[in-house]
């Protein structure tokens, strides 16, 4: 596994509208597909690092990008925001979205650009506030991504939120019943609204769990996308 600082790395990724950390494959040989990893509010790219770790055992011929938000933190400016958090929280998480998806999608098109894979090689997953944004930026790409995983999150819905013929990604929505951050009905009402509408979805509601990403969190994810492998 290398570990690279897209800041100091003298590939393309460095020059885009990326800064975090990329794990390459563990053979160094180009990889197969992409997986595109969105820390929460008032973090870093680190902090999905040991979840990347996780899936990189179970993927290993797959590129990890963690990148670092675009916007400092209104509580810590050491640390990262997708997008400002007001007094009135659910009007942020409602008004944040939209306006954090271009930044989401420019990563997505340097990272294609880098590595030579499309939408359909690529794995977008988010944590709180990173699963908010994955979801609204992701639902309705052009072409649709391999699957998205949401970690914590709940659904700013985009407009349209699936204008295809054909389903669009996959969802996994996974959430602790002890969230004191985000309440897990978020979740529950994102896979609803999801189902309605055509998107194929999970939801997996995890007792004793709270606003984290535990390893259990994470092997609920592994294994939803390899079941998406399996299907491909």
């Amino acid at each position: 596994m290398r570990v690279i600082d897209l800041q100091q790395a003298s590939v393309g990724i460095a020059r885009g509208p990326i800064s975090g950390l990329a794990l390459w494959p563990h053979d160094s040989a180009p990889p197969r597909r992409l997986f595109l990893l969105l820390h929460g509010y008032n973090a870093d790219c680190k902090y999905l690092l040991p979840l990347a770790q996780q899936w990189q055992l179970a993927f290993p011929d797959a590129l990890f990008i963690l990148p670092n938000a675009p916007l400092p933190s209104g509580e810590d400016p050491a640390f990262y925001a997708w997008f400002p958090l007001a007094e009135d929280r659910a009007e942020s998480r409602r008004r944040g979205p939209p306006h954090a998806a271009a930044a989401i999608r420019a990563m997505l098109e340097t990272a294609w650009d880098l590595c030579g894979l499309n939408a359909a090689d690529t794995v977008v997953a988010g944590f709180s506030q990173g699963a908010m944004t994955a979801l609204h930026a992701c639902l309705n790409l052009p072409e649709p991504l391999h699957a998205i995983v949401s970690m914590a999150g709940l659904l700013v819905p985009p407009d349209p939120l699936n204008g295809r013929s054909v389903p669009g990604a996959p969802v996994c929505l996974i959430h602790g019943l002890e969230d004191d951050v985000i309440d897990w009905h978020a979740s529950l009402e994102a896979h609803q609204h999801l189902m309605l509408h055509g998107v194929p979805a999970s939801l997996h509601l995890l007792p004793g769990v709270g606003h984290d990403v535990t390893e259990y969190v994470g092997r609920i994810g592994q294994i939803f996308l390899e079941q998406c492998s399996v299907r491909v």
